[in-house]
């Protein structure tokens, strides 16, 4: 069984920033806390290339649109934004330990050929690296980016790992498998993945996980973070947000807060039944 959570930006931030957090929690049969120690091979991380990001990139746009429908058809009322990249790399690292139909429905769902893991790993590597200063080459208006990542695995307590499992994880992303006890006190496993989430991302997540979320029954889970902070291309005055009438599907109205902006360049305009 799999479950993907998504929580929103938290309430009071400004609209220029954004935290999305998503998880995967798998149910796989295992056995039964040093909470968070951490298994991994001693293997060296593979230096990467930021070209070899393309063996991954048409892969991940179909898995986001995948993911965003999946989304959509459970919830058709979901405010929702994703991060598909994270949740990717937690798949990716699962499958390359799987096997038989769980392996081919992984794939199936990855896009995943023999280049795959290679290119998301550059593409969790490089992604980072877009933090930093900017600089509008035509208005001359600076601002700051700011991109965190944070994915990891965690297992059972006494599951025996492959070595060649373990050794790719840490070339490919530079990581390895967490233990904790999750059949004896999932609570406190759930305390353990949310301190991790914290110290990944700066205390920007601290609640990855609810109380409640894991039980006896989990065995393997994937949590992953996405943070990021950026300013508008083309930036909203904050007093001109203002609540205005959004119609649903349904056809009912719903007061929501419009950002406005007036441009003298000019905006398109085109209809058709129905929209």
């Amino acid at each position: 069984m799999a479950r993907v959570s998504f929580r929103s930006p938290r309430p009071g931030r400004s609209p220029t920033a954004g935290i999305v957090a998503t998880v995967l929690v798998m149910v796989l049969s295992g056995c039964a806390p040093d909470a968070g120690q951490e298994v991994r091979s001693e293997a060296s991380p593979t230096t990467v290339a930021p070209a070899g990001a393309r063996g991954a990139v048409e892969p991940v746009w179909g898995f986001t649109s995948g993911l965003l429908r999946a989304v959509a058809d459970r919830d058709v009322d979901a405010n929702a934004v994703i991060a598909p990249v994270p949740v990717a790399v937690g798949l990716a690292q699962a499958a390359a330990g799987a096997g038989g139909e769980t392996l081919r429905q992984l794939d199936r769902a990855l896009g995943r050929d023999a280049a795959y893991d290679a290119g998301l790993g550059t593409i969790w590597q490089v992604l980072p690296d877009r933090s930093g200063g900017r600089e509008d080459p035509d208005t001359g208006r600076r601002g700051r980016v700011s991109v965190e990542l944070a994915s990891s695995l965690w297992a059972q307590r006494n599951t025996r790992f492959e070595d060649p499992w373990l050794d790719g994880l840490a070339r490919t992303w530079d990581s390895g498998v967490r233990e904790t006890d999750f059949r004896s006190d999932p609570n406190r496993a759930t305390g353990a993945v949310n301190e991790w989430a914290a110290d990944a991302t700066d205390d920007n997540i601290t609640e990855l996980l609810r109380r409640g979320a894991l039980d006896e029954l989990t065995r393997f889970l994937a949590p992953s973070a996405a943070y990021l902070k950026a300013p508008w291309a083309t930036p909203f005055a904050p007093s001109d947000t203002r609540l205005s009438p959004f119609r649903r599907l349904d056809g009912t109205e719903v007061a929501v807060p419009m950002m406005r902006r007036i441009d003298a360049t000019g905006t398109s305009w085109t209809e058709a039944p129905g929209w």
